[in-house]
């Protein structure tokens, strides 16, 4: 699985969202 690096500019995302957005990152690299 190729290493997604993704970052986070707005300091208000909450993990959750950051767990959102790396899972769909993920999903789309498949």
């Amino acid at each position: 699985m190729p290493f997604v690096n993704i970052k986070i500019t707005n300091e208000d995302v909450t993990p959750e969202k950051k767990a959102a957005l790396i899972k769909g990152a993920t999903q789309q690299q498949s």
